[in-house]
């Protein structure tokens, strides 16, 4: 048998409704006309960003204005570096550096120098770089026709800590604050030969050029 009719109430409510607009979606747009600062843009105008993870390397830090640390890059921190702007990147250890890194150098313009391996040699004894290392190196940092430079050994923590602590001390600063930042960058691991080398290094072995970074304004 047919199903009976539905009550009165419930004809007019669907009548009603089947009467009454779909409500239009909501717009992107104020009172004023103008569109919303934080709603989506439309299909149009929408445009794509490849992402650049930019990230320094592990040990990175800024020694003086125009003057840098860090341990050996990677191709992860190359635009990183970039930005720096380098002209001159001196390694102090006595390891190559990976092709990819040279060839980074080279492309951007930077002056790679390798102190180093010219410099390394088997009877150092107890400490970690020599003297003619140690005096060239600063004299190459202090001279501002090298500026901006990097400075790098393979941890970022030996070689480069040595040459950041007898810059400090050329600084005069003290030998509780040199041996704080040199530990700072060496974490759990400070080596006692490098601390020594510091204290024990004849700072008077050191040409300071004529012309010197305003902060090392030191007579």
């Amino acid at each position: 048998p047919p199903s009976p009719p539905p009550p009165p109430h419930v004809l007019h409510h669907r009548r009603h409704h089947s009467n009454t607009a779909a409500p239009p979606p909501p717009s992107n747009r104020s009172s004023s006309g103008r569109q919303h600062l934080l709603s989506p843009l439309p299909n149009s105008v929408r445009m794509t960003a490849k992402a650049v993870w930019v990230c320094p390397p592990s040990a990175f830090g800024v020694v003086e204005r125009n003057v840098y640390r860090s341990n050996m890059p990677g191709r992860q921190t190359f635009p990183y570096l970039r930005q720096l702007k380098l002209k001159t990147a001196l390694i102090l250890s006595p390891e190559m550096p990976l092709k990819e890194v040279q060839e980074f150098f080279d492309d951007t313009g930077v002056t790679l120098i390798h102190l180093g391996l010219e410099h390394w040699r088997p009877t150092l004894g107890w400490k970690p770089v020599s003297e003619e290392l140690m005096k060239e190196s600063l004299e190459l940092v202090l001279n501002p026709q090298t500026h901006p430079v990097i400075v790098i050994c393979t941890s970022g923590k030996n070689q480069t800590s040595a040459l950041v602590g007898c810059l400090r001390r050329l600084q005069r600063w003290s030998m509780t604050a040199i041996l704080g930042e040199y530990r700072m960058f060496a974490g759990a691991s400070p080596r006692l030969a490098i601390e020594q080398f510091i204290e024990l290094f004849d700072t008077d072995l050191v040409n300071l050029p004529p012309k010197r970074p305003d902060w090392m304004m030191v007579d």
